[in-house]
């Protein structure tokens, strides 16, 4: 009996020694993982992006991809060099020995978990990164353009006509995924122009050797009229943002009134402005036609020359371009659906703003001076880069931005998961008096359909070249 109790307890130590050892080996595959990911730093601009945020953002960002390219070897390699030495070691040796033993071997390897991390240089294949279509409008050619974005720059170059009539100034442009929709504020017309965009696989030399087509399906929408603005934002949902110089407001549309008046069940001319406060908590109702006022000069005080605006869905920033030197400040930060016109406060008093871009890291406007970003993480104010005259802005939804130079006649782009400052511009396209910039992404339904369809050589694989 004696016999068979010390029998079992034996069996119950190794069983416990086995357990104690596999937590051990999960927390070293857990570790290797996390270690691969803070030793990730790219000499390529998106693996840098990565490192980045990996300090700067939130925990639920989504992983980039090298860094899960990397997380997933490194984890993969030490669970091929554990997997066989736990089953000898768990069954056999003290635990404290096996666990000295599993280390050795990892740092005989090269997977030392115990020394600090060390930045290493890893190439970054930008072809993983799927093309995207950015929209460009020119205010002096008056005109819309686009060109396919392929490892952060435009394929050869090539910049195509989107919309070559019925526009005077165009300037802000914005793009909803969801309904192919791209939104143009003409400062001329005092208008905002609705566009159905379509995207088709192209096999010959008529898009450029691009292989898609990006064209304009039916005919110019009037959204908004009578309204001096210069930018203009759209959420995941579809509403519309826009500033009125000339009112002092900033505004929304519900993406409900929007479809009516894309179904023509609803013209501009019917739309009726109103305060937040009408139609806040039960006296919302979703598709209404109204322009609603979301923040005013005269009521809040934190508005003066509004330019540009963006939207994450649940908080707005917009701009205020006075140039007196006592407005309310030129960025400020509000909710995107507010009960009251008060909900809202500065952020920055640096110079006038243009256009704004929120991102991950930090929320990003443009002025006559440079480009300034107001980092998240301590509400500093940063200069980007001066050496820049920037207009529109579009972020990418991941760690680059797109900003539009008019005066030196090109589009730039910008790593924006860092805040600080003096950070360096990569061109990206050339277009003359290039004034607003909005992306169709590359996981755009569309343009991943068109690109699934051509048997055009350049499509590749994910319309990789």
């Amino acid at each position: 009996m004696g016999g068979a109790s010390g029998h079992r307890r034996g069996r119950a130590v190794g069983a416990a020694h086995h357990v104690a050892l596999v937590v051990l080996l999960a927390g070293c595959l857990d570790g290797a993982a996390s270690a691969s990911v803070l030793r990730t730093r790219s000499s390529g601009r998106s693996a840098l992006q990565a490192h980045a945020r990996a300090q700067e953002t939130p925990a639920h960002r989504e992983i980039p991809v090298q860094e899960a390219v990397n997380a997933a070897w490194y984890t993969s390699t030490a669970s091929s060099i554990l997997t066989p030495i736990s089953l000898v070691l768990a069954s056999t040796l003290d635990l404290a020995i096996a666990g000295r033993i599993v280390m050795m071997t990892l740092q005989a390897v090269g997977l030392d978990l115990q020394a600090k991390p060390k930045d290493t240089e890893v190439e970054f294949d930008v072809s993983l990164v799927p093309p995207s279509v950015l929209f460009m409008s020119s205010t002096l050619e008056r005109k819309v353009s686009w060109s396919l974005i392929r490892g952060f720059t435009a394929q050869d170059q090539v910049v195509m006509p989107l919309i070559d009539a019925g526009l005077d100034t165009p300037q802000g442009l914005a793009y909803h995924s969801d309904t192919s929709a791209l939104f143009v504020a003409d400062f001329g017309q005092r208008k905002i122009f609705r566009y159905q965009v379509e995207v088709k696989p192209c096999q010959d030399h008529s898009c450029g050797g691009l292989a898609v087509q990006v064209s304009v399906k039916g005919l110019q929408q009037v959204m908004v009229e009578d309204v001096l603005t210069q930018f203009v934002s759209v959420d995941r949902a579809g509403n519309l943002y826009f500033t009125d110089e000339g009112r002092n407001t900033v505004c929304r549309i519900d993406a409900g009134a929007i479809q009516k008046m894309a179904d023509r069940k609803v013209h501009a001319a019917d739309l009726k402005r109103v305060p937040v406060e009408e139609v806040s908590g039960s006296n919302w109702k979703a598709g209404l036609p109204y322009i609603v006022t979301l923040y005013e000069a005269g009521e809040s005080g934190l508005v003066k020359a509004p330019a540009g605006v963006d939207t994450d869905g649940v908080m707005l920033a917009f701009s205020n371009g006075d140039e007196s030197g006592q407005g309310p400040g030129s960025l400020v930060s509000g909710l995107a659906w507010p009960k009251s016109h008060l909900e809202a406060h500065p952020i920055s008093d640096g110079p006038p703003g243009l256009d704004v871009a929120i991102t991950h890291a930090m929320t990003v406007y443009s002025s006559k001076t440079g480009l300034f970003g107001v980092c998240n993480r301590d509400g500093r104010t940063v200069a980007l880069n001066q050496a820049v005259a920037p207009n529109g802005l579009t972020w990418d939804g991941d760690g680059t931005i797109y900003i539009a130079d008019g005066s030196a006649n090109k589009v730039f782009s910008l790593a924006t998961g860092v805040c600080k400052e003096n950070r360096p511009l990569t061109p990206v396209v050339s277009l003359h008096d290039v004034f607003g910039v909005a992306l169709m992404k590359g996981t755009d339904p569309a343009l991943a359909w068109a690109f699934s369809m051509s048997t055009h050589p350049l499509a590749g694989f994910f319309g990789l070249a």
